[in-house]
């Protein structure tokens, strides 16, 4: 069976295998507007150069962040479209579980809690924790929105962290953290293809839940705007 994966939350991220060998992976960067006009023939392109139809994948897996508000709802309805004319079995994961593998190498062998660690905005931290145990990843709650020093506090430690290179800036962090951190360039799509112990949903009501994109982000506020005083005419 083909199987594939997209990840649009930063960066862009593509994977296709057939059974356990993976046939293609590229990542793109994706600047402001990339997703709107370029993604299509980008993701076609790939297919192309394997000489595979899209229809032909089995199983597609999608990132759902966290990640860009628009990028990732961008792939996601890529994807679910496509699946909605092959009939393709269909399953969201977070773009983070991806990220949780990386900081354990390749193969996640490695047991311990991770840390991955987006940018909040506002000088805070996106965290999602997952428990690495025998390769397979466990979610440990969901992800927060928390202040750099918070990290090393009990509900927040890990044994290692991850975070994106071009977002993550190590100084802001806690110095105890530092040596513990890994910086990675976007999310792998291989490593969305076959994760252990990760399944797929059975009903439609369990695809759309898998799909809901993951976005936390702390509230912004702005001092209200005082209306105006009406105008006065001039005698």
């Amino acid at each position: 069976m083909i199987a594939a994966a997209l990840d649009t939350s930063r960066d862009v991220s593509l994977a296709i295998a057939r059974g356990n060998r993976v046939l293609f992976s590229a990542r793109a960067p994706a600047s402001r507007r990339w997703n709107d006009m370029a993604l299509v023939p980008w993701v076609r392109d790939g297919f192309a150069s394997l000489e595979i139809s899209p229809a032909e994948v089995g199983r597609w897996t999608v990132g759902t962040g966290p990640g860009s508000f628009s990028g990732t709802r961008v792939g996601i309805a890529l994807v679910r479209g496509i699946c909605a004319v092959s009939g393709a079995a269909l399953r969201g994961v977070p773009g983070s579980v991806a990220m949780a593998r990386t900081a354990c190498g390749e193969g996640a062998s490695d047991d311990g809690i991770v840390g991955v660690l987006h940018d909040a905005r506002r000088e805070e931290l996106i965290l999602t924790r997952y428990r690495v145990s025998g390769g397979r990843p466990y979610l440990l709650g969901e992800a927060a929105v928390v202040a750099p020093e918070a990290l090393l506090e009990t509900p927040c430690r890990c044994n290692r962290w991850v975070g994106l290179r071009d977002s993550i800036d190590p100084e802001a962090l806690p110095v105890d953290l530092r040596p513990r951190l890994r910086l990675v360039d976007g999310v792998n799509a291989e490593l969305l293809l076959h994760i252990p112990g990760w399944g797929w949903p059975r009903t439609p009501a369990a695809v759309e839940r898998s799909v809901e994109p993951v976005y936390v982000r702390p509230a912004v506020f702005v001092e209200p705007r005082l209306p105006r005083p009406p105008a006065t005419r001039a005698p």
